[in-house]
């Protein structure tokens, strides 16, 4: 995979949010953060973006801290602190880290002129993530 623009990865982590709180709730907020081995994993195989290998844990990808941190200055996106277990926490292990949840659903969906509704219906239709490209509306 070629690695993606800025605007690329940022778009996908959108995309992600929607397609994981639609699946989720809608009443509850579904949240990631970069100790998310599985989000990483995924993050760097779409968009190409460098990871440092970890023996144990999450890989480690500053970019997609700095694209969650972006999305965050831009409105897209809340976010909160999350504790990280006394358990884990030292020798290496943050003792917190940011955890991000879309702003507004509605408004992250309005870009790709769908709904919680549509998404949530597909996912269940198919049992296969949403495929944003066949309602993108904007680049």
């Amino acid at each position: 995979m070629s690695k993606m623009k800025p605007a690329q990865r940022r778009e996908w982590l959108l995309q992600y949010l929607l397609s994981k709180q639609a699946a989720f709730s809608s009443t509850v907020k579904f949240s990631i953060n970069v100790l998310d081995a599985h989000l990483v994993d995924q993050y760097a195989q779409a968009t190409g973006a460098p990871v440092k290998i970890m023996l144990i844990g999450a890989d480690k990808s500053s970019t997609l801290g700095s694209d969650l941190a972006a999305l965050y200055a831009d409105g897209m996106l809340k976010r909160g602190i999350a504790g990280v277990p006394a358990v884990t926490a030292g020798g290496g292990w943050p003792k917190w880290v940011y955890s991000y949840s879309l702003a507004s659903f509605e408004a992250a969906a309005a870009r790709y002129n769908t709904t919680f509704d549509h998404i949530r219906e597909t996912i269940k239709a198919t049992g296969r993530v949403f495929d944003f490209n066949s309602v993108l509306t904007t680049a």
